[in-house]
C-alpha cells in the first residue's frame, strides 16, 4: 500500500509525543484519529507481543506477533528497535460498496524489528483509524525463503460473544454464535469472525486484506480460558517466497455500533489503489443480471441451450437489468450445422447489446468434472489468455470462474494472474466457489463480485435459516461485496422465508453485479415490479437502523441518488419492528411498501403512502419474514418549491415526448463540435415515467454527411422561454467513451453565445460533472466560466442538477448541494429556451471506442423550471 507510508506528510515523533505516539524502551503505542483506538506493541517477556483498545475496551489483550521463516519464529527473542516513520492520512475515493465514498483517514507508523539470534532485521506496518487497525509485516531479503505460518494471534477478552464459519475453503457455511470460553480447541474458522465485546462495549471483525503472495489466513481457536484464535494456514504447510516477504494485512475492526461496523472501509483501503487506466475505465460496468443456472435442474443443461437465449435476454431487457450470465453447460451443447459455439455465442452477444444488455460467461478455473461433464478450465496461462481473448473479440463482458475452492497461494496466485490477464483483455470476473475478498477489487476494479458466501443456490438442495440471511450482513459482507444471488418468488423454493425477505436480501446485501435467481416470470406478476425495476446493484450510502442484531435482525436504509430504499430481514420469531425515517432529512416523499403477509409467505402486501423525515414506520413481519420499501422524492407538476413558483414541468409520464413542450430536433441543424451523430425524432421514449435519449450505432445523414450513430436532441425553442429563475433536471447518465449529454439554456431569439450549461459530462468521466455558462466580451471574443465537481458514478443513479440564474450570480446545485457559481458577466438581456441532447463524440469526449455501449441512453425523470415569488 503505497499511500500508507510513503505518502503524506512524515513527521518525527520523540517519546511521549502529543497523544499520538508514545514510547518505552520496549513498547510502542501509537493512536488512531480522535484517540479512541489505540494499538501498543511490545516485548514481554523476550516475546513479540501487541495488544488493542477502544475507549475503555480492550478489544484485544495482549497476543502473540511473528512470522516463522525458514523454520525460525522471528517474534520469538525480539526485540523493538524504536519507532521511526509516522505519518497522518486524510483522504477519500471512490468505491462501489456500501457507500459510494470511501474515507481513508489514519495515522501510521513502522515498528523495527530485531531477531536476536539471527540478526534478522523486519517492520511491522501499522495503521489505525477511527474504526479499527490493520498491521502487517515486511521482511527484507534476497533469495528463496520459506514461510511456515504465523505466530500472530487474536486474544479475545473475557465474556466475548463471536459468530464464526468453518468453511476455510469456499466460504460457504451458517455462522454460529458461540461464547469465546465454549468454543472447541482446534476449530479452524474463515474470517471474517464477528465479536460481541462483553459489556455492550461494542464489535470488532478479524479479517485480512491485501492476500497477494501469500497463503490465506484462517483462525484457529485455542479453546477453554485461551480465549485465542491464532493465525492458522491450512491449505498450506509451507511456502516459499522469493526477495522480500510481505504478508497480507492482519486486519481488526472495531465499533460501537453495527452501522459502523458495516461501514468500515478498511479492508480495502489497505489495498493498492488502481492503476489509472483502470480508474473509471468505461468497460467496467456494476450492473443488474439475470441468470437461468438458479431456476433450472442440477444436471439438466436444458436452460442453457442455446435457442432459450435470446428469451432470457429478453426478459433482462424488460427488467430494465443491464447484464445476463450464459452460465455452466454452453461451451459443449451449442453447435448448429456451420456454427461453432464461439459463432453462436457473437450471434447472442449481437442481440443482447442492440437490447441495451452485456454477457457474461461462466468458465471452470481447472479443467475439471461439472455437473457430469469434463469441463477445461483457465489454469494454464496460455490457454487463459486465449479464452480472454475470444471473449473480448466477440464482445463478451465478463467471466464467471468457479470451484477454486483453497486459500492456498497457488491458488491467490492464480486470482492475481487472473485479474491482471483480464484486465488486459478488458473483462470484468466474478470468482464463485471463491474464498473471502480482502480488497482486491480495489486493486483489480474489474473483480466485479465474488462468492465465498453461501448463497441462494443452498434453496436447490436444502435450505438456509433465516437466521443466516440475518447475520450475513454483519459477518461475510464485513470482507466485502458477495454474490448471493436473490430473491426467490417461487413458493416452492421459500423454504421458510417469505417474499418480503427474500426481496429485502436483494437490498441488504451488496454485490455490484446483482445476480437475480428466479426466473423473471415470477417477477413479472409480483407487486413488487417497479420496485425490483428499480433496486441497483450499488450504493451511495447505508445505515443500519436501529434494532438491528447479527443473526436477528438486519434493518437498513440505503440511498442511491435521492432514491431511499429499506430492507429489512427478520431471522427470528414473528414481530413488530418500528422504523424511523430521519434520515430523510427535507422533503416528501413517495413511499412504496412491501409487506409480508400473515396468511401466506408467498404474497406481498402493497401500500403507496406520503412519508418524511417524521415519520416512523410499524412493520409486522411473519417468523423468517421481511420488509421492503421505496421511498422516492414526492414530484408532481404542481408541487411547489418553498418560496419559488413552478413555471415549467414536465414529468414525462405519458407514452410519449409531449411536442406540445418539447420540439424534438436540433434547432439549427447543423453539425458543432465535430461530433459524429445525426439528431433524428425517433431517438426519443417516453416509459415509465422516464424519458430515455436513445443514442444508437445506425447510419443517417445529417448537415449533408452520413454519420455512423443516431441520437437526440430536444428543446423548448419557441415553445417556452424565461429569464432567470431555477432550472432543474433529474437524471441518470450514460458511461462509455464519447458519449456526451447535456442540459443547456440558449437564448430567444436565437443565437449564440450566452450559454448557461445546467449539467454536461462525459461518459468516460461518470463521476464528474460540468457546470459552464458562456459569452462574448466587449471585443466579441468568446469567453467561458465553469467549473466541475467529482462525486459518485452519476451513470449509476439518478440525480438532481440545478442552477439557480439571478442577475448578477448563476448557482449550479447537484443533489440539492452547491457546486459552483459564478459572477462573472452573467447574461441579463435576453430570456432562455432549454434544451437537452445526447451528443456523440466531437472535440471534447472524442470518438466512441468498441467498448463504448449501444445503444445507450440518457434517462430524464424530470425537468423542471420556477420563478422567485
Amino acid at each position: 500500500m503505497k499511500s500508507c507510508l510513503l505518502s503524506g506528510v512524515l513527521f518525527a515523533v520523540c517519546a511521549g509525543g502529543p497523544g499520538l505516539v508514545s514510547e518505552v524502551r520496549s513498547a510502542v503505542m501509537l493512536a488512531g484519529p480522535g484517540g479512541d483506538l489505540q494499538v501498543t506493541f511490545f516485548v514481554k517477556p523476550d516475546k513479540l507481543m501487541y495488544s488493542v483498545r477502544y475507549n475503555d475496551a480492550v478489544v484485544v489483550e495482549n497476543s502473540p506477533l511473528g512470522v516463522t521463516v525458514d523454520g525460525v519464529d522471528l517474534g520469538a527473542g525480539a526485540e523493538l528497535l524504536g519507532q521511526r516513520d509516522f505519518i497522518e492520512i486524510d483522504e477519500t475515493y471512490p468505491w462501489r460498496g456500501v457507500h459510494a465514498v470511501a474515507v481513508n483517514r489514519y495515522r501510521a507508523m513502522s515498528v523495527p524489528v530485531r531477531h536476536k539470534a539471527t540478526g534478522t532485521e523486519y517492520t511491522i506496518q501499522t495503521c489505525v483509524f477511527g474504526d479499527g487497525i490493520a498491521f502487517r509485516y515486511i521482511i527484507p531479503g534476497k533469495g528463496k525463503r520459506t514461510v511456515s505460518g504465523e505466530a500472530t494471534a487474536f486474544t479475545l477478552p473475557a465474556g466475548s460473544a463471536i459468530w464464526y464459519q468453518t468453511n476455510t475453503a469456499n466460504y460457504e457455511a451458517d455462522h454460529i454464535r458461540c461464547n469465546i470460553e465454549e468454543v472447541k480447541a482446534g476449530t479452524f474458522m474463515g474470517p471474517p469472525v464477528t465479536v460481541e465485546l462483553p459489556g455492550k462495549k461494542g464489535f470488532a471483525a478479524i479479517t485480512e486484506a491485501a492476500l497477494l503472495n501469500y497463503s490465506g489466513m484462517t483462525l484457529k481457536a485455542g479453546g477453554g480460558a485461551s480465549r485465542v484464535l491464532a493465525a492458522a494456514f491450512r491449505d498450506d504447510v509451507s511456502w516459499t517466497l522469493d526477495g522480500t516477504i510481505t504478508t497480507p494485512w492482519r486486519v481488526i475492526m472495531v465499533s460501537g455500533d453495527l452501522n459502523g461496523l458495516v461501514n468500515c472501509d478498511i479492508v480495502h483501503n489497505v489495498c493498492e489503489p488502481p492503476a489509472p487506466e483502470l480508474v473509471n475505465a468505461e468497460w467496467i460496468k456494476p450492473a443488474r443480471a439475470l441468470w437461468h443456472w438458479w431456476s433450472g435442474q442440477i444436471g439438466n443443461f436444458d436452460t442453457v441451450a442455446f435457442d432459450r437465449q435470446m428469451w432470457w435476454v429478453d426478459q433482462a431487457a424488460k427488467l430494465g437489468f443491464e447484464n445476463y450470465l450464459v452460465d455452466a453447460g454452453w461451451e459443449h451443447t451449442w453447435s448448429k450445422p456451420g456454427k461453432d459455439k464461439w459463432a453462436l455465442m457473437k450471434e447472442l452477444v449481437d442481440y443482447a447489446r442492440a437490447k441495451g444488455v452485456d454477457i457474461t460467461v461462466w468458465k471452470r478455473w481447472a479443467t475439471g468434472n461439472t455437473e457430469g461433464v469434463e469441463m477445461v478450465g483457465l489454469d494454464d496461462a496460455a490457454t487463459r489468455r486465449t479464452f480472454f481473448a475470444k471473449c473480448k473479440e466477440i464482445g463478451v463482458s465478463g467471466i464467471k470462474i468457479d470451484f477454486m475452492d483453497s486459500e492456498c497461494k497457488e491458488r491467490m496466485d492464480f486470482y492475481t494472474n487472473v485479474l491482471k490477464d483480464a484486465a488486459h483483455y478488458k473483462l470484468m470476473i466474478n470468482f464463485h466457489g471463491a474464498n473471502k475478498p480482502t480488497g482486491e477489487s480495489r486493486t483489480w476494479p474489474n473483480e466485479i463480485t465474488r462468492e465465498g458466501v453461501k448463497g441462494l443456490e443452498y434453496n436447490k438442495w436444502s435450505a438456509l435459516k433465516p437466521d443466516h440471511y440475518a447475520s450475513l450482513p454483519f459477518t461475510r459482507y464485513l470482507a466485502g461485496h458477495g454474490d448471493f444471488t436473490p430473491c426467490t418468488f417461487n413458493p416452492k423454493m421459500l423454504k421458510g422465508t417469505t417474499f418480503a425477505l427474500q426481496l429485502a436480501s436483494a437490498v441488504v446485501y451488496t454485490s455490484p453485479m446483482l445476480h437475480w435467481a428466479d426466473n423473471p416470470e415470477f417477477y413479472f406478476k409480483s407487486p413488487a415490479l417497479d420496485v425490483i425495476k428499480a433496486i441497483p446493484s450499488t450504493w451511495d450510502e447505508t445505515i443500519v437502523l436501529e434494532g438491528s442484531k447479527i443473526g436477528d435482525l438486519a434493518a437498513f436504509a440505503r440511498r442511491k441518488g435521492d432514491t431511499w430504499f429499506i430492507g429489512v430481514i427478520n431471522g427470528g420469531d414473528k414481530r413488530t419492528h418500528h422504523a424511523a425515517l430521519s434520515f430523510l432529512g427535507k422533503g416528501n416523499y413517495r413511499g412504496v411498501l412491501l409487506s409480508d403477509d400473515p396468511q401466506r409467505p408467498d404474497n406481498l402486501l402493497r401500500e403507496e403512502r406520503g412519508v418524511d423525515a417524521q415519520t416512523a414506520l410499524t412493520i409486522a413481519m411473519n417468523a423468517g419474514g421481511g420488509f421492503v420499501a421505496m421511498l422516492v422524492p414526492a414530484v408532481s407538476a404542481d408541487v411547489e418549491k418553498p418560496g419559488w413558483t413552478l413555471t415549467f414541468g414536465d414529468e414525462f409520464d405519458g407514452d410519449a415526448l409531449d411536442l406540445t413542450k418539447w420540439s424534438p430536433r436540433d434547432p439549427w441543424n447543423r453539425e458543432r463540435n465535430n461530433e459524429l451523430q445525426a439528431y433524428v425524432p425517433d431517438a426519443f421514449e417516453v416509459k415509465d415515467g422516464i424519458l430515455k435519449i436513445k443514442a444508437e450505432k445506425r447510419k443517417a445523414e445529417y448537415s449533408g454527411k452520413m454519420r455512423e450513430y443516431t441520437s437526440g436532441m430536444m428543446s423548448t425553442y419557441q415553445k417556452f422561454t424565461q429569464k432567470f429563475g431555477w432550472f432543474e433536471i433529474r437524471c441518470r447518465i450514460p458511461k462509455g467513451k464519447g458519449l456526451w449529454p447535456a442540459f443547456w439554456l440558449l437564448p430567444d431569439p436565437l443565437g449564440w453565445p450566452p450559454e448557461i450549461d445546467v449539467l454536461e459530462t462525459l461518459g468516460h468521466q461518470t463521476n464528474r460533472a460540468y457546470f459552464t455558462h458562456h459569452w462574448r466580451d466587449e471585443n466579441r471574443k468568446h469567453q467561458s466560466h465553469g467549473g466541475h465537481v467529482d462525486t459518485v458514478d452519476l451513470s449509476a443513479g439518478f440525480h438532481t442538477y440545478a442552477a439557480e440564474w439571478s442577475p448578477d450570480v448563476i448557482v449550479w446545485y447537484l443533489d440539492g448541494k452547491e457546486a459552483f457559481r459564478s459572477t462573472r458577466s452573467v447574461p441579463k438581456e435576453l430570456p432562455m429556451y432549454m434544451l437537452a441532447n445526447f451528443a456523440i463524440g466531437g472535440n471534447w469526449p472524442g470518438a466512441p471506442t468498441e467498448d463504448t455501449p449501444f445503444p445507450s441512453t440518457f434517462d430524464i425523470d424530470y425537468i423542471r423550471v420556477y420563478t422567485r415569488k
